[in-house]
């Protein structure tokens, strides 16, 4: 059962668990992403013991829902839990923006359909370009490390954001179409990711492209994005990596298809097992704390 949830003091940014009453410390430690990405253990010490105090979540990798889901799954009975503050924009967009913007697309993973999209126009009007991004439950090898698979469900957190996806050729160049002016379109169905974009045949890019989309030269559809919440299997001959919540930045029409970002997976197969050592060790922390009691 969760707590209630409150909206006392709530911190910019990132949730906040509260595990134990403050006053009962005299000195306080953070540890960012002691429990995972975006998962910050803030010790409370007194007399040279330490003991989870609270944990904050930070709102860049976790909903409310997905904090409290995280602490269930993990054990923790928070006595208050805080829903973040929304960020000052005007205090900090200027310096904190291009960074985070920067950071997440250092971090962001493109992966690839090999299935050919839709290219048609009628007379002069717009060139609608419409296929699917991705499919859901289609196992995929990726550079022959893991495998990942994309959960049914999985874009429905960037849906209902509304995420500014953009549309491109290669992950590259100026946007053709975007959400955010309408003329980029997404729907989630019991398959995958269904995206329709129109493309003015006016724009010089477009008609740079259109007849090596039509000849099938440009035929592919390929997506960029950072997990927001994954899976993991590490008990067969491969590592299975289920994607479950995303952030999406782009789709776009490619050339051959790629699974670029691996070595992204890669270190996030070993944060997953460095999360499971340190909640073992967190596990046997809170024994520890309820023996004492």
């Amino acid at each position: 059962m969760m707590p209630k949830t409150l909206e006392t003091r709530p911190y910019e940014g990132e949730h906040a668990a509260r595990i134990r009453d403050p006053e009962g410390f005299d000195s306080f430690r953070r540890v960012n992403n002691e429990g995972g990405q975006g998962v910050d253990f803030v010790y409370g010490i007194l007399d040279g013991e330490a003991q989870v105090q609270s944990i904050r979540f930070k709102t860049d990798f976790f909903t409310v829902e997905q904090a409290q889901e995280w602490l269930e799954e993990n054990g923790f009975e928070p006595i208050l839990f805080e829903p973040a503050a929304p960020i000052d924009e005007d205090r900090s967009l200027v310096v904190s923006l291009p960074l985070n913007l920067e950071a997440k697309m250092s971090k962001a993973e493109i992966r690839a359909l090999g299935e050919p999209v839709e290219i048609r126009q009628e007379d002069d009007g717009p060139i609608t370009v419409a296929g699917y991004a991705a499919v859901f439950g289609q196992e995929t090898n990726i550079g022959g490390y893991f495998t990942e698979v994309i959960e049914a469900g999985a874009f429905t957190s960037a849906l209902e954001r509304n995420d500014d996806v953009v549309f491109l050729i290669n992950h590259a160049g100026l946007p053709l179409a975007r959400t955010r002016s309408g003329t980029l379109r997404m729907s989630q169905d019991e398959r995958g990711l269904y995206i329709e974009t129109e493309l003015d045949p006016m724009d010089p890019d477009v008609r740079a492209i259109v007849p090596k989309m039509k000849r099938g030269d440009l035929d592919k559809m390929s997506f960029a994005f950072i997990p927001t919440r994954q899976a993991w299997d590490d008990r067969g001959d491969m590592p299975k990596r289920v994607i479950q919540d995303l952030q999406l930045y782009d789709v776009s029409i490619v050339t051959t298809p790629a699974y670029d970002g691996t070595e992204i997976g890669l270190r996030s197969l070993q944060q997953y097992r460095e999360e499971q050592r340190k909640n073992q060790a967190a596990r046997r922390l809170r024994m520890k704390s309820r023996l004492a009691e």
